[in-house]
């Protein structure tokens, strides 16, 4: 505390008369009284700070046993829950996305040349090449969303054998690739459904070319031995599948198809018959392995109980260019929603 000099003054002038006040009224329990050892200004001044001070304390200690609310917090009404309870159950897959064609501006990410990557949750978009050597080939795949993506292809088949050059394509996998064990993958009969809906719009004039819209559907594996690769075309043009016809005839899933077998069976391929381009639709998956099963077709397999009741590896929807007749050609897939709770 400081005082102005006509304060100093007056104190000064009556320091005789608090001397005797204070000498008087303290007692042996006072502290303050022992910093006050002679009669001068600078030992009043002591003395009274040393008062003011332990009056503050006095009233810190009395306030600290009052009852205090915390401004920045209301008292909750009732007992917290111990977590969030949800408004609804969570699909266990993504909700579909809003099919359109996708707008290469506003693509979420491309692919010249091969290249896969992860989207919406459990869908893989994947620029898949394999038969390319030799052949001029050149690829862009633009991805929106796993219901929204496409295709600009220009390759040839300049050898003349008709060989599929890529996959471009959605993917849904359902297999772990941690690690090698297929038969850890969902079997078929898990699924209460599996069934895809599916749109897709092809070069509106491809002159020369020669390519096949499909489904690729894995089956007790990706690629070995023990697999089934389960193909269901929706488009084919100047295209023959692998290996022999062995069936034809077939109604499933509101259209009627010829079945192709190669391989042992390790390669299946349903082609339709009565038009030669499904431009959209829903397929039923299980119905066409149980076709499979019936006819006994599903090829030789390790895995537990796989023949009858396969392990699903993943289903793949895209195209598979031989030929764009050297030219650049443009495809849009503007639906891929699998269902399978």
């Amino acid at each position: 505390m400081r005082y102005s000099r006509l304060g100093i003054v007056a104190v000064a002038l009556g320091l005789v008369l608090l001397t005797a006040g204070i000498t008087a009224g303290a007692t042996s329990s006072d502290a303050c009284q022992k910093v006050y050892t002679s009669n001068t200004l600078s030992n009043l001044q002591k003395y009274i700070d040393c008062r003011e001070d332990r009056q503050d304390a006095a009233l810190a200690r009395i306030e600290a046993r009052l009852p205090t609310t915390d401004p920045t917090t209301e008292p909750p009404t009732t007992a917290p829950p111990t977590s969030i309870p949800p408004t609804s159950i969570p699909p266990t897959s993504p909700p579909p996305a809003p099919s359109g064609v996708c707008d290469p501006a506003k693509a979420a990410f491309t692919f010249t040349g091969q290249g896969s990557r992860g989207i919406d949750g459990n869908y893989d978009a994947s620029a898949e090449q394999w038969g390319v050597a030799g052949y001029n080939y050149k690829s862009t795949m633009g991805v929106c969303d796993h219901n929204s993506w496409y295709v600009d292809v220009t390759t040839d088949n300049v050898k003349g054998d008709g060989a599929v050059k890529a996959y471009p394509s959605m993917r849904r996998i359902y297999h772990d690739w941690s690690t090698q064990d297929f038969s850890k993958d969902p079997k078929l009969s898990s699924f209460p459904q599996l069934k895809v809906d599916f749109a897709a719009t092809d070069p509106a004039s491809c002159s020369g070319c020669i390519y096949d819209t499909a489904f690729d559907i894995w089956l007790n594996g990706i690629g070995g031995s023990n697999n089934t690769e389960l193909m269901i075309w929706t488009h084919n043009v100047g295209q023959r599948p692998y290996g022999s016809k062995v069936a034809s005839g077939i109604n499933i899933s509101g259209h009627t198809w010829d079945l192709w077998s190669g391989n042992s069976n390790h390669y299946i391929a349903y082609v339709p018959t009565d038009t030669s381009n499904i431009t959209s639709g829903t397929l039923d998956v299980k119905t066409f392995v149980a076709d499979l099963v019936a006819r006994d077709r599903m090829a030789a397999t390790s895995l537990p109980g796989g023949q009858t009741d396969p392990y699903v590896g993943q289903v793949s929807f895209g195209v598979e260019p031989v030929s764009t007749g050297g030219v650049s050609k443009h495809w849009d897939f503007t639906k891929f929603d699998i269902q399978d709770s």
